[in-house]
């Protein structure tokens, strides 16, 4: 922790005093000038009443009488005496509402406070005060206003008091801001509004003062008697009094904290070791003198110095930044700490101690220059040593060095000291053991790196084993390619001179080694030791330890490191750096170098044929180590078939070239083909060479010689990828063309080969009631949304009421016929019946004074009033007669059931009977009644054979075609009454909702067009539409789709094929069982037993099966079963178990698994036996009862999957497994 030893205390200020007895004032307006005026003194009075005992004295500015009453001038106001200034009376005009003072101060103050008193007048009612540092720059300081209108009046000889510094920010500690704000050489005070009594003020405010009366204006102007400015000099805080100065006749500061300038605002020489600041009322920032050892006058402040702390106050403390200027006595430094070049500083001397410096006196003969070790801030080094060239030594390099004679001469003794046992380099030499030569400078061969400290001089050669050839590395300098040093960037040639660099502490250091050598010199490795030196304000650092490369010829080699002390060393001393050292020289950097040297100690082999490295531990390109093996190994050429010159140790070739790749680069790369050995390979055709048409990544020889590609992209087929597959269109043999997946807005089952023209794109198998080329609409007889909800749903045009099949795609509103009305055409308008096919709805034609309302029933009869009957209404109801009259009237008849004369009233028996007691329908009519008579039987002619009808039932006798009572339409399976024609209509093609099964016909429309099964088209429904074939009652679509493993879209049903049933019994051994879980075949168990398989579970060996049981077809029923399309798989099965019910029950029937290019396992269920019944299933191999196995959607299984898995079946599983402890199955 820092101790502080230097002063501290408050800051100075000087007393408050009255600037304005020092001050120049002036005004732009005063009574009596230019003329004298009258003005009256201010007392109350009644507007339109003559004032009493009125006092108006005389003001005249230019009176002689200097000091008597008739002048006012405004240095009255600063004075100091009784006397007052005066302003002329708003009866010269209302400008004069409008009065400017301004006060000289003559030199800048910082003002307090101001005081105003008035005189014979009251205060204004506004004013403002402004400050200005000159004539020109303003301010404002204070505005006041008095607005509120009362009867009382401020008095005559009242006063204004404005504080400038009380209750501001800053108050208790003066800053700069509140400072600034109180500065000033002029004050200007604006008086803007002259306050008046209420009786006047509203005659001023509506006339103008020169058009009131005289004695009621000359009362109204400003007087002040006094004006002063409370304020001190400006001396920041460091001065304590500012006396007046004789010869500028203004107050200067006595500036005291070591403060100099007009207003002690800065430091005096020598006293910049600390910034400086004004003082505060609670510390005063003293000025603290510069540590120079008594060897510089004056200093300067650094702000760089003070953050890195290397400026040393005068109490040993580095705190400040404090710099000295012209160090004398020979020293240098930011303390005047370090002596100058030529000169040094002896370790008994200190640096306050007169001439401290004492003059090198170096041997120019034997030193690098007159400047020697300065002082003892580097640890190892003598002070006063000079710099010795090589060969010399002594203080003053004076004398030879030891191994060297003949000063000044000085030459090198001979005998070379690392190679001989000599202590003396100058006496005879005597070799170490691996060394030869006259100098003992030589190693022998088979030997190298000759070191002192190897006591046989020499190191044999390693070689690695395969050559006693070698000597030192003799390469030395690389070149520098780039150097960047925190924020400064040098290049070479070196040194690189840097300037000021303390910001690169802590940064990284950056560049680049690259080396080069002679074309034929095969060994190109090298080892080097890569170091820095940095030199600056007389200290030398360099780097350690060193950097190690490992440099290829004309290889970049990029080098960063992290400029901090622990990196490096003293140069002189090898002793440690610290932080304090870093930054001196990064402070004043004079010189950057970065040095590479070899390493020596590294042996350089002549290497045989086919090695290489400084070692021979590398193998040449197009050689390989064999077995990697390092000492005493093989390099042994590559083989590569030309098309590369490099393998790795086990002599797989790396990088081969010409589109090949392979161990030995024979094969060619994926996308290309061809033999490598016969020629260079070419590119595939998947189907064109080109970049834009090549869709798959790989393609193989077939051994026809013709190629093909064997992973065609999504979306692609063929053996060159040349088509389209199923799902997508486009041309890919065409140069840009390509295959474009098929929209069809998810309405068609995506899995079915041929859904969609492979040229064209066109969508042809459309689902869920949809049509357009890319089943975008609802098709004809349908309406919805077939994009977004995908909800087409059938019309339901009522085939009688309605034009046709066909409705709004939107609404779904049908076209009706003409009185019908409906969305589906399937009712009448009101006021119509009777709605028939191709004939619309009738007219009810109600009487509509015996009906109740317009609208009638289905069958024509509209609804009557009491007593009225008819289909009309036209008649009397039976017990009732006078229709004519209007008001039917019931009959007396009781004999005849009520009957009576519909007109007359007499009794009569009920319509259409005959004989006595009226007992029998007349010839033509049934259903006798004893009340209503008999109906008539109303056969139609056309459709009948016979008036008559059945007595009871009322039903003619109809011709063929024709159905209903009175064979008045058509039967089922004819169409448009009367003619009534048959609609032939195929029973296996037609939609079964349109069907009746049971008498083996099918309705059509009013058109006779018959409505047809989904894959079935011709007005008879007779026969399969494009793709599909096979026209079956069974197919609920009536086709089925053509398959031709997708490589064909139109088939026909083959003709003269009969099925003929398959048996499993007698084909071979046992069936064996499986489960889900394993497929495991197990035969323990399994008897034949009368042609059946039996299942005894005493006997099974279960391990390994869990879950329900399989019987398990044999190898007949697996591989190609497309033959068995649309035929049967039966069976019969029994099981005995402890109980009939349990899990297993649930599990699948039967499962089939297969498929070739991708494996389905599909099942399907069927009811599941009971215990101890005999069962036959009769499973159609159709895919419309087939399910996905382990599914989630439970959907169908596609044709297109089921014909797949009937191309090759894998496995096909019967259940023998059911209920809960299973005993015997069969």
């Amino acid at each position: 922790t820092q101790q502080s030893f230097w002063f501290c205390g408050p800051g100075l200020f000087p007393a408050i005093f009255n600037l304005a007895n020092n001050a120049e004032i002036s005004s732009n307006a005063t009574c009596g000038d230019p003329e004298p005026e009258v003005y009256c003194k201010l007392v109350e009075h009644v507007p339109g009443r003559r004032i009493k005992n009125p006092h108006c004295p005389r003001c005249d500015a230019n009176s002689f009488n200097w000091a008597g009453p008739k002048r006012h001038p405004i240095i009255n106001a600063i004075d100091g005496t009784n006397q007052w200034w005066q302003s002329p009376s708003i009866k010269n005009g209302r400008q004069f509402h409008w009065i400017t003072i301004t006060l000289d101060l003559n030199q800048i103050f910082q003002v307090a406070y101001i005081i105003i008193k008035a005189a014979n007048s009251p205060r204004p009612g506004e004013r403002s005060t402004c400050r200005l540092f000159t004539c020109l720059s303003s301010c404002p300081f204070t505005y006041s206003s008095m607005n509120t209108l009362t009867r009382s009046v401020s008095t005559p000889r009242s006063s204004i008091h404005t504080s400038l510094i009380n209750g501001r920010p800053g108050a208790d500690d003066l800053t700069p801001d509140l400072l600034n704000f109180t500065s000033a050489r002029f004050i200007r005070v604006r008086l803007q509004r002259i306050r008046t009594l209420n009786a006047d003020l509203m005659t001023l405010s509506v006339h103008d003062p020169r058009d009131v009366d005289p004695i009621v204006t000359r009362r109204y102007y400003y007087s002040i008697k006094d004006i002063s400015v409370g304020g001190m000099c400006i001396c920041y805080g460091h001065a304590q009094s500012c006396p007046l100065d004789p010869v500028t006749k203004k107050l200067k500061c006595v500036c005291e904290h070591n403060t100099c300038g007009e207003n002690c605002n800065e430091c005096c020489p020598g006293y910049h070791q600390l910034p400086w600041q004004p003082g505060t009322l609670s510390e005063g920032n003293t000025c603290e003198k510069c540590n120079c050892h008594n060897k510089a006058s004056d200093c300067f402040y650094n702000q760089t110095i003070s953050d890195l702390g290397l400026s040393l106050n005068r109490h040993g403390v580095r705190r400040g930044g404090g710099v000295c200027i012209d160090c004398q006595q020979n020293t240098i430094g930011t303390n005047c700490e370090s002596c100058r070049d030529g000169y040094y500083r002896p370790a008994e001397a200190s640096p306050y101690s007169d001439l401290p410096c004492v003059e090198c006196s170096c041997d120019l003969r034997g030193s690098r220059s007159s400047v020697c070790h300065k002082d003892d801030t580097e640890p190892g080094l003598s002070v006063g040593q000079c710099q010795c060239k090589d060969g010399f030594s002594g203080r003053h390099c004076d004398r030879c060095a030891f191994g060297f004679r003949d000063f000044p001469a000085c030459a090198r003794c001979e005998c070379n000291l690392a190679g001989s046992t000599n202590s003396d380099p100058c006496s005879s030499c005597t070799c170490k053991v691996n060394v030869m030569g006259v100098h003992c400078d030589q190693c022998k061969p088979g030997f190298y790196d000759l070191q002192q400290q190897n006591p046989l001089g020499c190191t044999d050669c390693f070689c690695f084993g395969v050559s006693d050839i070698c000597q030192s590395s003799d390469w030395f300098v690389t070149q520098v390619m780039h150097l960047t040093c925190g924020s400064f960037r040098c290049a070479p040639p070196f040194p690189c001179v840097c300037c000021l660099q303390l910001v690169s502490f802590g940064e990284q250091l950056v560049f680049s080694v690259v080396y080069d050598v002679a074309p034929d010199n095969r060994d190109q490795t090298l080892t080097v030791l890569s170091d820095v030196i940095m030199q600056g304000n007389g200290r030398t650092l360099r780097l350690s330890p060193p950097l190690l490369l490992f440099l290829s010829p004309k290889a970049v080699q990029p080098v960063a490191m992290e400029i901090y002390p622990d990196r490096f060393v003293d140069n002189r001393t090898g002793g440690p750096v610290t932080r304090h050292d870093l930054l001196l020289v990064l402070t004043d950097l004079t010189l950057l170098m970065v040095l590479t040297v070899r390493a020596v100690a590294v042996e350089t082999c002549e290497c045989p044929a086919g090695y290489s490295g400084t070692s021979c531990e590398s193998c040449l390109p197009g050689f390989y180590r064999v077995g990697a093996v390092l000492f005493g190994g093989y390099c042994m050429q590559c083989e590569c078939s030309s098309r590369s010159t490099h393998c790795d140790i086990t002599g797989v070739c790396q990088g081969c070239s010409h589109n090949t790749t392979g161990p030995h680069c024979e094969l060619c790369l994926p996308g290309f083909y061809r033999d490598p050995t016969n020629g260079d390979c070419r590119l595939c055709p998947c189907p064109l060479t080109e970049p834009s048409n090549s869709f798959s990544p790989t393609c193989v020889v077939e051994p026809s010689g013709q190629v093909s590609c064997d992973r065609c992209q999504p979306g692609y087929a063929g053996s060159n990828c040349e088509r389209c597959a199923s799902g997508f269109y486009g041309n890919p043999q065409v140069v840009g063309g390509a295959c474009v997946s098929c929209e069809c807005n998810s309405n068609v089952n995506m899995s079915e080969a041929g859904y969609c023209d492979a040229v064209t794109g066109e969508c042809l198998r459309c689902l869920g009631n949809t049509a357009g080329k890319h089943c975008e609409a609802c098709r004809p007889g349908y309406y919805g949304d077939a994009v977004i909800t995908k909800d087409c749903k059938d019309c339901g045009c009522d085939v009688n009421g309605s034009s046709s099949s066909v409705c709004d795609i939107t609404t779904g509103q049908c076209v009706c016929q003409e009185n019908v009305t409906g969305r589906t055409c399937d009712r009448c308008q009101l006021g119509f019946f009777g709605l028939q096919s191709g004939r619309g709805c009738l007219p009810c034609s109600c009487i509509q004074s015996g009906s109740v309302s317009e609208s009638c029933d289905q069958d024509g009869r509209c609804h009557c009033t009491e007593g009225v009957a008819g289909d009309k209404c036209d008649r009397c109801s039976r017990g009732y007669y006078g229709y004519h009259s209007r008001n039917c009237t019931e009959c007396i008849c009781d004999h005849t059931g009520g009957n009576c004369d519909p007109d007359s009233g007499e009794c009569i028996c009920p319509p259409n009977t005959e004989g006595d007691s009226c007992d029998r329908c007349e010839s033509g009519y049934w259903g006798h009644d004893p009340s209503t008579g008999c109906k008539p039987c109303s056969c139609s002619a056309a459709g009948s054979s016979a008036s008559r009808c059945h007595l009871l039932s009322g039903q003619c006798p109809c011709r063929d075609g024709f159905s209903g009572r009175s064979c008045d339409r058509c039967a089922p399976g004819y169409y448009g009454y009367p003619a009534c024609s048959a609609c032939d209509c195929d029973l296996a093609g037609t939609n079964e909702t349109y069907c009746n099964k049971t008498l083996g016909v099918c309705e059509c429309g009013w058109t006779g067009e018959c409505v047809c099964k989904a894959s079935v088209s011709g007005r008879r429904c007779e026969e399969c539409v494009s793709g599909w074939f096979a026209l079956s009652d069974q197919n609920p679509n009536g086709c089925f789709d053509c398959f031709c493993s997708g490589l064909s879209k139109d088939c026909e049903e083959q003709g003269g094929l009969t099925r003929v049933p398959v048996s499993t019994v007698g084909l071979g051994p046992v069936l064996s069982l499986v489960s889900l879980s394993s497929q495991q075949s197990v035969v323990s168990g399994v008897y034949q037993q009368g042609g059946d398989m039996l299942l005894d579970t005493r006997q099974l060996n279960s391990s390994g099966l869990a879950g329900p049981l399989y019987w398990r077809l044999p190898h007949q029923a697996e591989g190609n079963q497309l033959m068995s399309y649309g035929g049967l798989l039966s069976y019969i099965i029994t099981f005995y178990a402890e109980d009939g019910s349990g899990l297993s029950n649930q599990e699948p029937q039967v499962l089939m698994r297969g498929g070739t290019l991708r494996k389905h396992t599909i099942f399907t269920d069927v009811v599941a036996p009971s215990n101890g019944i005999v069962t036959q299933h009769d499973i159609r191999l159709t895919e419309h009862t087939w399910k996905y196995f382990n599914s989630v959607s439970q959907r169908a299984v596609t044709r297109a999957d089921f014909m797949s898995i009937l191309s090759k079946v894998q496995d096909v599983l019967i259940k023998a497994s059911y209920g809960t402890g299973l005993q015997q199955s069969r």
